[in-house]
C-alpha cells in the first residue's frame, strides 16, 4: 500500500508543478520554469539511469536552443 501512496503523491506533486509552470507562462513569469528544469533533470537522471544528464542553463544563463544534455 505504501508504494501506491507514493505513486499518488508523486502524481499530485507533478500535476501541481505543471499547473504552476502553466500559470507562470500565462503571466510572463518564468522563475518556476527554472526550478522545473532542475526537478525534471533530476527525475530523468534517476528514472532513466542517465547519470550524466545535466541542465545546460545552470552552466550558462539561458543556454541557446537546448536545456538538458548528456555528452
Amino acid at each position: 500500500m505504501k508504494h501506491l501512496d507514493l505513486l499518488n503523491e508523486f502524481r499530485t506533486q507533478i500535476a501541481q508543478l505543471r499547473s504552476q509552470v502553466e500559470a507562470g507562462s500565462a503571466m510572463g513569469l518564468y522563475d518556476t520554469h527554472k526550478v522545473a528544469e532542475g526537478v525534471i533533470c533530476g527525475l530523468l537522471r534517476e528514472l532513466c539511469d542517465w547519470h550524466d544528464l545535466r541542465n545546460l542553463n545552470s552552466d550558462q544563463a539561458n543556454f541557446p536552443g537546448i536545456d538538458l544534455a548528456d555528452d
